[in-house]
């Protein structure tokens, strides 16, 4: 007689931390839940959780409240569940509806069903994959193939995308038929009760080996920090750092590109405060009272205000919080707090990004910025002498591109092709570096874009043949950053990973790249 296989099922499984080990530590009300005891075999049981159900009416059914006599009965009714089961002294936890809700947040270990995903399935069989890129902003993407593909048919840019989470095929269907891994595991598998045991042994097993850098070794690079433990301890020694000016690896910026023409900043939203040309931490901690106490909540509630100057007005304000940019170390662990989210990032990889970055710096050779925006910098720099041919906002209109597209704002007649853009937070670099890749990929590649930069350029700048492919190294694509930091250029780490991928693409069509530091001068222009 033929063996009836279990029903296939999908299962939400976390792993709890190992200082979790009872259901008050793991639930957040266990008092107002119901519990049963579930025998699962002979040398296993668990205990289950059920959250009393309460029908409502649904809140769409008041739209029709009048207009049709008598409303029908409808209610809706929410459902939710948690299973805690022991298994090799490790507690694990099967939500059920909305039992995720039921759990005491930050409880579960971050990444286990990632870790158990990618340990377990074919690598060549993956459905879709979930992305973060930091790029001009934070894009969260979910990428589904229309058949199982190898990571690589993805589109992944394995150091500016972090992978958030994985749907693909298991080697083995003892494992699961499919998994989805992110912090929970979510597995679809035929079982049953007697079968769970088994199950989160093999589970437990999965997410500690590292076998899945052989095929992902990227995956660790940077991993956004969900533990609001954690979180809380960076959050504090960033409080502890400014009260105490410990700056250095610390700084402040707009969280988004501005239009710096007519703008001030403030650090207090009334038109007595003082005004500045810029933000600096330095000058957000001398506007405190000395005896003022910084904590998490003071930076969040605290805001940096965007001032027309030609109004005195604030016209956009954000947390200073969500201005900060911070480099911390804990417990051989680097953090990195960037648009008020921290993120952990493996040092290795940071040390290769840094030492990438380190060797594309080039000493100030720029004239000092004194003017009250980058149109006005880069017209007095063009107009200072014949070196430099201004290309700011000389806009080139062609049918090869979707839209206009500017060369960059100076070509000097040595054939360096310089972006200039003031500092800001990573979204404000990115631009300026997306731009040097625009341009770049365009005049290397397409002879007709080579001949519509040619009819912009004054005639001591003019290229002598637009047709031919520029020879290797004969252009230098510099990005200028203005900066009144009297330290060395330090750009934001996700700028530094942008950095190092666009000078790794624009090296490849033959370009030298470089990054320069344009200082302030204390005297206007």
């Amino acid at each position: 007689m033929r063996t009836r296989l279990p029903r296939s099922r999908t299962l939400a499984v976390y792993l709890l931390k190992e200082d979790v080990v009872t259901p008050d530590q793991a639930l957040l009300a266990p008092d107002s839940l119901e519990h049963r005891e579930i025998r699962l075999s002979d040398t296993s049981a668990g205990d289950l959780f059920i959250k009393p159900s309460r029908p409502h009416t649904p809140s769409w059914l008041s739209l029709f409240s009048g207009a049709i006599g008598d409303t029908p009965e409808l209610v809706n009714t929410s459902t939710a569940a948690v299973l805690l089961v022991r298994e090799r002294h490790r507690l694990f936890a099967f939500t059920f509806g909305y039992g995720r809700n039921l759990l005491v947040p930050g409880s579960w270990e971050e990444n286990f069903g990632l870790h158990v995903t990618l340990n377990s399935i074919d690598p060549s069989l993956i459905r879709s994959v979930d992305r973060t890129t930091f790029d001009t902003i934070a894009q969260q993407t979910q990428i589904q193939a229309s058949r199982e593909a190898p990571i690589s048919d993805f589109g992944l840019d394995v150091e500016q995308d972090l992978l958030r989470a994985v749907t693909g095929t298991p080697i083995t269907e003892a494992i699961g038929l499919r998994l989805t891994g992110k912090d929970a595991l979510h597995a679809t598998v035929r079982t049953t009760l007697s079968g769970i045991p088994v199950l989160l042994g093999s589970y437990l097993q999965q997410s500690q080996e590292d076998t899945y850098r052989e095929h992902f070794p990227w995956v660790d690079h940077i991993q956004q920090v969900r533990d609001p433990g954690i979180r809380a301890t960076l959050d504090a020694e960033l409080a502890l750092r400014l009260q105490e000016h410990r700056i250095d690896g610390l700084w402040l910026a707009a969280p988004e590109p501005i239009d710096w023409r007519s703008v001030e900043f403030r650090y207090r939203d009334t038109q007595r405060a003082p005004s500045f040309s810029d933000t600096h931490l330095a000058d957000f901690l001398a506007q405190l009272p000395d005896q003022m106490e910084i904590t998490p909540d003071f930076l969040k509630r605290r805001h940096v205000f965007l001032v027309n100057t030609e109004t005195d007005l604030s016209v956009k304000h954000w947390p200073v919080y969500q201005c900060l940019y911070a480099e911390l170390e804990q417990e051989n662990r680097s953090y990195l707090l960037n648009a008020g989210t921290w993120y952990s990032i493996q040092r290795e990889f940071m040390q290769i990004v840094n030492d990438s970055v380190q060797s594309l710096h080039q000493d100030t050779f720029l004239p000092p910025y004194a003017d009250i925006d980058e149109p006005t910098y880069n017209t007095r720099i063009a107009g200072l002498d014949d070196v430099y041919a201004l290309m700011d906002r000389n806009l080139i209109r062609y049918a090869g591109a979707a839209g206009p597209i500017e060369f960059c704002d100076l070509f000097s007649r040595q054939r360096q092709i310089i972006h200039v853009k003031r500092y800001g937070g990573s979204s404000t670099l990115s631009q300026l570096f997306a731009q040097g890749l625009v341009s770049g990929t365009l005049f290397a590649r397409d002879p007709d874009f080579r001949a519509h930069v040619n009819a912009k350029l004054p005639g001591t700048h003019r290229l002598p043949d637009t047709v031919a492919r520029p020879s290797a190294g004969e252009y230098k694509v510099i990005f200028g950053v203005v900066s009144q930091s009297p330290r060395q250029l330090r750009l934001p780490f996700f700028s530094r990973i942008n950095l190092r991928n666009t000078a790794r693409q624009l090296s490849g069509m033959g370009y030298t790249v470089a990054i320069t530091k344009i200082p302030v001068s204390p005297t206007p222009s």
